[in-house]
């Protein structure tokens, strides 16, 4: 029977060619994993709802030495104490009936779209959308509307300098008329952000290629 892990024990254990899994027998499910690299994390295995073998990371070995004060959260840097505490908290969820599995990709899945929603709704997510869905596919110029508005053309990453760089944070709903006449402006006297003017001095065509893009 796989003896106790002690807080002590956990640091010393080393690398090894092959990938070492390390079984705490004070908790049962909990596992101390080692990897060639010599990254260390803390894994549970159970069986899940339906019968099925089932694993998950509960986070990286905490090496610090210092005990986290609020409840331990998956994902988060664990000492042997927290990663039982998890691991307990786990365990009285599986005895609620729960899949802590599907509920952890559930909430993964969930901060993801979360994520993605949000970059999207930034200056430069909703400008690469615009470009990719409608005016790479609708407008024979999208390349320059793509430079105008602080995009390469070919791979629609920020120029240096440019608007999409520039309101790299700003969600699309925050930026108003006085945001958009300002960098037209400033097309008008020294040129577009983030691209060199053809010639020196006041242009109305700058302007003009910045408001219609």
């Amino acid at each position: 029977m796989a003896k106790a892990l002690t807080a002590a024990a956990v640091t010393k254990f080393r690398p090894g060619p092959k990938r070492r899994r390390i079984r705490d027998g004070g908790s049962g499910s909990l596992f101390l994993i080692i990897e060639p690299s010599g990254h260390r994390s803390w894994q549970m295995r159970f069986r899940r709802p339906d019968g099925r073998p089932g694993k998950m990371t509960l986070g990286p070995l905490d090496l610090s030495g210092t005990e986290l004060k609020g409840d331990p959260e998956i994902g988060q840097p664990l000492s042997l104490a927290a990663a039982r505490a998890l691991a307990a908290m786990v365990h009285r969820r599986r005895a609620l009936g729960d899949d802590p599995i599907a509920d952890h990709k559930a909430r993964k899945h969930r901060k993801r779209a979360e994520i993605e929603h949000s970059r999207a709704n930034t200056f430069p997510g909703a400008t690469r959308m615009f470009i990719t869905e409608h005016a790479r596919l609708k407008t024979r110029r999208w390349y320059e509307t793509a430079r105008l508005l602080g995009l390469k053309p070919d791979d629609l990453s920020p120029i240096k300098g440019g608007l999409a760089e520039r309101w790299s944070d700003r969600p699309v709903r925050g930026i108003d008329g006085h945001d958009v006449w300002s960098v037209i402006d400033e097309a008008r006297r020294v040129g577009v952000p983030g691209i060199a003017p053809r010639t020196p001095g006041l242009s109305e065509t700058r302007p003009g290629a910045l408001f219609a893009a």
